[in-house]
């Protein structure tokens, strides 16, 4: 597992992913649904302006911003400069470069003291970190009893997860999948390495959080499909994100949707 945690690092040390992440998930109607997203945790959490958050694996930085925007007292971390470059950047662009603390720190080791914050988020990280369970220990270590954990990650049983592997047993193209007690595990080779991707095994997650003194407070649907990361036209695009939208503001269904976003809360005792 260290020997794959090395192999990610290295990946993830260069700007490719994180530049192209930027430019496909953050970026033209997309925020849209993030915004309404971040509005309905910010609800669902109806804690007070000013509790902490840690931002776990901040990439370029945008959610930072919005939680920054929400009251949240932020602080990003993540293992990659590069990543960390972006951030630091797009927090000039929003003002907030003096409001959100910045911190280059690894998810399997965080340099953060037990209870240290009332709120972590973790968005769509955790399936690219080959030793999950030590990444988890590190979130529920650092947040404080009563405090929440926010997790978006990629279904395993989503609609478009399951029919893609149909369609790939059909053509004899399944890849080199390995069904882990965390999910569907799959390596493949980008410009700048080896990445992994991990399919979520929800229930799983939720058996291993409980372990952990965690309990769901709420779990519910991210982004039906990520569909507009291969659809090229910009009118295309916009037609899958908007049906995001409504499937997140007014379908509401969990189980089909490819990313889905669920709020632990860390029990007092």
């Amino acid at each position: 597992m260290r020997i794959e945690s090395e192999i990610l690092q290295n990946t993830l040390s260069k700007p490719d992913l994180h530049t192209r992440w930027a430019n496909v998930y953050y970026s033209g109607r997309n925020n849209i649904f993030y915004e309404i997203a971040f509005d309905y945790i910010k609800k669902i959490l109806g804690r007070l302006v000013g509790e902490t958050m840690l931002d776990a694996g901040c990439g370029n930085g945008a959610h930072s911003v919005r939680l920054a925007q929400r009251g949240f007292k932020v602080t990003a971390v993540d293992f990659s400069d590069e990543a960390l470059k972006l951030c630091n950047e797009n927090l000039k662009i929003h003002n907030l470069d003096s409001k959100v603390k910045v911190r280059k720190a690894s998810l399997l080791e965080l340099d953060f003291k037990d209870d240290s914050f009332d709120n972590v988020l973790c968005w769509g990280v955790l399936m690219h970190i080959p030793e999950i369970k030590v990444a988890l220990n590190e979130l529920c270590r650092v947040i404080k009893p009563g405090g929440n954990l926010i997790l978006c990650e990629v279904s395993k049983n989503a609609l478009e997860t399951t029919s893609g592997r149909f369609i790939k047993l059909i053509l004899n193209k399944q890849g080199k999948e390995l069904q882990t007690d965390a999910g569907i595990e799959c390596w493949t080779e980008t410009s700048s390495g080896n990445f992994l991707v991990r399919k979520m095994d929800f229930k799983w997650l939720k058996s291993y959080l409980k372990s952990k003194k965690f309990q769901v407070i709420k779990h519910f649907p991210g982004q039906f499909t990520e569909l507009y990361t291969r659809v090229f036209p910009i009118f295309l695009k916009n037609i899958v994100l908007a049906f995001n939208e409504i499937w997140f503001k007014y379908i509401k269904l969990t189980s089909p949707s490819l990313t889905q976003i669920i709020i632990f809360r860390k029990n007092v005792n």
